[in-house]
């Protein structure tokens, strides 16, 4: 996993500088256990070399992070929120696809979320108008996937602030 961190620490320098100045420092010891607390499980490791590397992105910055799926890499906070409203839409009957358990970390503000599934090491992406989900066996694989679109596309052409607002 380190190394597709690194692969894509470099690819954000080299092809987004604005975008990486907008991505927070690592998350901290109490973020990660207050993650941990909320989904009852702990965090894969692999997700938590990706959190201790960047915490998401500022919260006032909506460019998009990943190109196809036009979502936002959210911060431990963000995914804490969601995965609170989440629990509580189940709750109440509002939606009827989620589980304890699932952190979202993308999202594209308009309900469809990336989500790792802490006792499974999964990676869930949710569709918020059919529920329907698709499946990853693992953030190595998500990480792999996301890689070689941004090494085989020409996105130093894409407008990603454009892209999110279009949205």
């Amino acid at each position: 996993m380190d190394h597709l961190i690194t692969q894509l620490d470099c690819w954000l320098r080299d092809h987004r500088s604005d975008y990486y100045k907008e991505l927070n420092p690592p998350a901290t010891n109490e973020e990660l256990e207050m993650l941990e607390e909320v989904a009852g499980a702990p965090i894969p490791a692999d997700f938590k070399k990706l959190l201790l590397w960047k915490n998401g992105q500022s919260s006032d910055c909506v460019s998009t992070f990943h190109p196809l799926t036009n979502e936002m890499f959210v911060s431990t906070s963000h995914m804490l929120n969601n995965m609170r409203e989440m629990k509580e839409l189940v709750q109440y009957g509002d939606i009827q696809v989620w589980e304890d358990g699932w952190a979202p970390f993308m999202d594209n503000g308009g309900g469809d979320v990336t989500c790792i599934d802490f006792k499974t090491g999964e990676i869930i992406t949710r569709d918020h108008e059919t529920e329907e989900l698709t499946r990853l066996s693992s953030l190595h694989d998500w990480m792999t996937a996301l890689l070689k679109e941004l090494s085989t596309n020409n996105f130093d052409e894409w407008d990603f602030d454009e892209c999110r607002s279009a949205s």
